[in-house]
């Protein structure tokens, strides 16, 4: 198992916990090809090889490929002194002397790859180059933007040049550059770049890696009709190559050129301080045609190292180290570098881990909804813990009828790199989950009215026994792809999706109430706002209804589960917890339906948003209706609190004049804005109503209202420039020092209850909804300003005590 190698490793080592080492078997690697003895056989004319060019012999300027591309001299000529027989010798260009030293094909469409490609050659610089040159090795674009150049750079005041590759894709061009690396006048170098056609350049010098570079967002090149120059530019300014080139090969796909492949591979990067971090594979590929013997792989960690024989490889076999971090160490970064020594050839792997302090527990959470982890520095400043930033294609778990992964292979590994660094900058991640979006286009899944017709604000059917299933299965991928990091904190579960639900006279809700209530669907059932009691034939005079009036049982059966959503809601909870409890979920708005229990199910928060027009103490009712729902439904679930951070301009400030001559109150700077910031003054009392609640986290909304980006082309308008800092001086002064205080202290129980009667609502029609516009909000107010603290109860729990 190899030693310890310096006396720093008997302190160092325990941080790199190296638990077992294994041989692979058969890896799909490709392998590597003889570069070092020179190319023959299939290497030389295999379907791969798009032109091959050796300069040896009387076939010196002959495309050995068999692909018809040979070469004329243009300036340069043949030297009999190659790395392996002959060479060509190029000179120097401009400001040397402005002329060509090339070889160059005719228009060979067939050098233009159509996806990945691979470029080599041998190079040997004169002794007396001069250090001003860029000199060119390949030219097939000149100054067009398709095909692709290769040069390196002048030197450094190092000696120490970069190969520099311009790819052409047809409307631009992108240039990509290895790392520093010195050219010894008089040594043969190998020199290869590969591009894998998805915007990744990698660099090679002597097998060993030199270098990538990462363009975003491109493909293939664009092909062009130039021919193929070698050893110089195409045109001028000409940057002939000042020295001998040999073994020029061009090549579909991505070639390897190292002896071993060396790949350090974590689920994460970042963790949390003493929690158990998984391992880290570390695994050695022999990707030559022979077998590797007597390599040692070298695991670093600071000043500590430890030394392992690695042993006997056939081509294309793997050998793996596992190591495990040791997260008791002080929160920072900790880079370990594997590195791979065989005789005189040596590569290196290298990755950066960090360890962040654990969260202080009890911490009140402060969201941030409509925002994402792009904007974590202007979060952080103002306050924010959380912000919405995950999601999952729910179409793909419907397809599968399982758990699978929801989503493209690239998107969730772009989530996983965005949730460790999330978890670096200390920002909860939540996901934003709303699989019946994918159905509702499909009518087979609507409600249907008594007509059998879908109503006309579409909604699915929720009690299809189909959906269930496929809910918990889009909680399950998400937790499968996503469960493990420690970022991902919470969920919200189908927001607004309840708004559209209505009765439904599908087959399948026409049975289920028939086996729930032993009777069909009273026929007075039109709306999900009850009846009026006016209409009902035989009413009781002192309208007082029985409990198991027929009406009143449809309803309250509605409300808590005839129409689906709360079942849903309960399998995509439980599908998300189903590899954490660690991740709590949150239903909101959930007080928009009348006072019963059972709104989002079995999530764990209760949550509503609220606007603070007209009287910002108006929030507080939804709070105690969130209370009142939890305390219904028997599960104490939480609550928490989203305050709007835009008002409705139609509603709380009109557009400037409306009659001719009308003076209006203000200069107006930006007449199209719909949506508006809330005044400082008014996110205050909101903020000040809510937390004098017992609420376990607060909320907000509308992040371009609060922050100024003018690049943003929402409909949210930043007018307000004083309200972030109050909300900022709120957080930092009252959540962030108080909050691990006010999550723990328990509510005084109030002398006076305010019953909001769900019995009152389905038969005369009355109720809130979520949107603080009833009488009930105008007698809860009076109380409030009279100074009379005043829980809201519901009928449930009148009943239950």
């Amino acid at each position: 198992m190899g030693a310890y190698d310096t006396p720093a490793m008997r302190l160092a080592i325990p941080f790199l916990l190296l638990s077992s080492f294994t041989i692979l078997a058969q890896e799909p690697l490709r392998l590597q090809e003889t570069w070092q003895t020179g190319y023959t056989k299939e290497d030389s004319t295999g379907a791969h090889v798009l032109g091959h060019w050796k300069f040896d012999g009387e076939s010196a300027l002959k495309d050995i490929s068999g692909k018809g591309s040979d070469l004329t001299l243009q300036g340069a000529v043949l030297s009999p002194k190659g790395k392996f027989e002959g060479a060509l010798e190029s000179f120097p260009g401009f400001p040397v002397e402005d002329k060509p030293h090339a070889a160059r094909t005719g228009a060979k469409p067939k050098l233009s790859p159509k996806g990945a490609f691979t470029a080599e050659m041998w190079i040997m610089l004169k002794a007396d180059a001069d250090p001003r040159l860029r000199p060119y090795l390949l030219d097939k674009k000149y100054v067009d933007h398709t095909d692709y150049q290769w040069q390196l750079t002048e030197p450094s005041k190092t000696g120490e040049r970069r190969m520099a590759v311009n790819l052409g894709f047809g409307s631009e061009s992108k240039l990509f550059h290895s790392e520093p690396f010195k050219f010894a006048p008089g040594a043969w170098h190998h020199v290869a770049f590969t591009y894998d056609a998805a915007g990744s350049v990698l660099f090679f010098v002597n097998g060993s890696a030199a270098g990538s570079t990462k363009q975003l967002g491109f493909g293939a090149i664009a092909p062009g009709f130039k021919p193929l120059s070698i050893g110089d530019r195409l045109g001028s300014n000409h940057g002939g190559f000042p020295g001998f080139i040999d073994e020029v090969r061009i090549c579909d796909g991505v070639l390897n050129f190292a002896q071993v492949a060396m790949q350090i591979t974590a689920a994460r990067h970042v963790f949390r301080r003493m929690e158990t971090a998984p391992q880290i594979d570390v695994k050695v590929t022999n990707l030559q045609r022979s077998t590797l013997e007597g390599a040692k792989l070298r695991l670093a960690l600071g000043t500590g190292e430890q030394t392992f024989d690695v042993p006997a490889l056939k081509s294309g076999k793997s050998f793996a180290a596992k190591a495990t971090l040791n997260t008791a160490f002080k929160p920072d970064h900790y880079p370990l570098r594997a590195r791979l020594e065989l005789k005189d050839y040596r590569t290196e792997q290298k990755a950066d881990f960090q360890i962040v302090a654990r969260p202080l527990p009890q911490s009140m959470p402060v969201i941030m909804w409509g925002s994402s982890p792009d904007d974590t520095a202007q979060l952080k400043d103002i306050g924010f813990t959380h912000c919405l930033g995950l999601g999952a294609s729910a179409g793909i778990v419907w397809e599968a009828k399982k758990p699978t992964a929801p989503g493209k292979p690239e998107v969730i590994e772009a989530n996983r790199r965005m949730l460790d660094q999330a978890l670096a900058d200390g920002l909860g991640v939540i996901a934003n989950l709303s699989p019946s979006n994918v159905l509702e286009a499909d009518v087979s899944k609507a409600r249907v009215d008594r007509s059998g017709k879908p109503y006309a604000r579409r909604d699915i059917c929720a009690s299809l026994p189909e959906l269930a299933p496929f809910y918990e299965n889009v909680g399950r991928s998400v937790a499968k792809a996503y469960g493990d990091m420690p970022a991902f904190t919470a969920a919200l579960i189908d927001s607004e999706v309840r708004d559209s639900s209505q009765p439904s006279f599908n087959a399948v809700d026409v049975e289920n109430y028939r086996k729930f209530a032993n009777a069909d669907i009273p026929a007075e059932v039109v709306t999900r706002g009850g009846v009026d009691y006016t209409k009902l034939k035989d009413f009781p005079q002192d309208r007082v209804i029985a409990d198991d009036h027929p009406i009143l049982k449809y309803y309250r059966w509605f409300w808590t589960v005839g129409d689906g959503w709360n079942a849903l809601h309960s399998a995509l909870n439980k599908g998300i917890k189903s590899s954490s409890n660690r991740v709590w979920t949150w239903f909101d708005p959930a007080v928009r339906q009348p006072s019963i229990s059972g709104a989002g199910g079995s999530v764990d928060v209760l949550s509503h948003w609220t606007y603070t027009y007209p009287d910002p103490q108006r929030i507080g009712l939804a709070a105690d209706q969130l209370f009142a729902m939890s305390a219904a439904s028997g599960r104490n679930q939480q609550v928490m609190k989203m305050t709007q951070l835009i008002w409705y301009r139609s509603q709380t400030a009109p557009i400037g004049a409306q009659v001719p001559g009308e003076v209006v109150a203000w200069q107006d700077h930006d007449p199209d804005a719909a949506y508006i910031t809330i005044a400082p003054m008014h996110l205050r009392e909101a903020f000040w109503t809510k937390i004098a609640r017992p609420i376990q986290g607060i909320m907000y909304h509308g992040w371009q209202s609060l922050v100024d980006d003018p690049t943003s082309t929402s409909a949210y308008r930043f007018t307000n420039p004083n309200t972030a800092p109050v909300l900022k001086q709120l957080i930092h002064d009252v959540v962030q020092p108080l909050g691990p205080t006010l999550v723990q202290i328990p509510d005084e129980r109030s002398e006076v209850a305010f019953l909001e009667s769900f019995t009152s609502q389905m038969f005369a029609r009355r109720g809130g909804y979520g949107s603080n516009a009833s009488w009930a909000t105008d007698v809860w107010l009076a109380l409030q300003h009279a100074h009379v603290q005043c829980d809201v109860m519901f009928e449930e729990t009148l009943l239950k005590t």
